[in-house]
């Protein structure tokens, strides 16, 4: 009887160290789940960045067909006598234009648009591909 005693006491005990009202601390619907699978996704991540890549490399080639502006500055500080200082400034900006470089650069920008547009769709069949597993 001692002994039942016992465990009942620390059964109780044990029950009241416990936390009560565990909580989950957010519900998740299965749209949550599925848009958390997506935002985590290797393979759409991987899409996603090779869409933002070929974008750039769109605009590496389309900054041909744009002027290039360089700029200069200079300050030389000489002493000709041991009374006087004397402080010589330079400046320049220069521009380039291309005018014709035999439609390379027309193709190289028509080229970089049809690869964004390959690695989009690239991007919407994974997407799909990832809406039809979570969906089956």
């Amino acid at each position: 009887m001692k002994g039942f005693l016992n465990f009942i006491l620390l059964s109780l005990l044990v029950a009241g160290l416990l936390p009560t009202g565990v909580r989950a601390e957010e519900i998740l619907t299965w749209q949550d789940c599925v848009k958390e699978a997506h935002k985590n996704h290797a393979d759409l991540i991987s899409a996603q960045e090779v869409v933002k890549q070929a974008k750039a490399d769109k605009m590496i080639a389309t900054s041909a067909i744009l002027p290039q502006i360089s700029s200069q500055l200079s300050e030389v500080t000489s002493k000709p006598t041991s009374n006087s200082i004397s402080n010589t400034y330079a400046y320049g900006v220069s521009a380039q234009q291309l005018l014709f470089d035999g439609l390379k650069t027309p193709y190289e920008i028509a080229a970089a648009a049809k690869n964004v547009k390959a690695a989009q769709y690239n991007y919407d069949v994974n997407v799909k591909a990832a809406q039809y597993n979570y969906d089956v």
